[in-house]
Parts: structure tokens; sequence; C-alpha cells
């Protein structure tokens, strides 16, 4: 038996329409909070990461 042409949701996998990215408001909501979430903590990172070596050449500097 061949399946229908589908695509499955970006956020739950569950099998839905072939051109559509998610199966209910709720799961596209969920998904666009998760990556939110995901860019604040890599920002941070990178802000933490540029004052480590700010920091690190200024005290390089003036040792």
């Amino acid at each position: 038996m061949k399946l229908p042409e589908h695509s499955h949701c970006k956020f739950c996998g569950d099998p839905i329409r072939f051109n559509d990215d998610y199966c209910s408001e709720d799961c596209n909501r969920l998904h666009k909070d998760k990556e939110k979430r995901e860019n604040r903590k890599l920002n941070l990172t990178l802000l933490f990461a540029g004052i480590i070596i700010i920091g690190l050449y200024v005290f390089i500097q003036f040792s």
C-alpha cells in the first residue's frame, strides 16, 4: 500500500498535508516559542564569550 503524499509537522512530527508546516496553531506557536528561546540562549552565549575575550585582551595588555 502506498501512502498519500504528505509532510510532517515541524514541531511534533505528526503526518500532515503536503504543503503545510504544522498540524495545529498550538504546534506553530510552540515551535516559534522554542526558536525564540534557542536564539536568546545563543545570543547570550555569544555575548558572554565576547565579554570574556575582551576581558582577557584587556588583562593581557595591562599585565
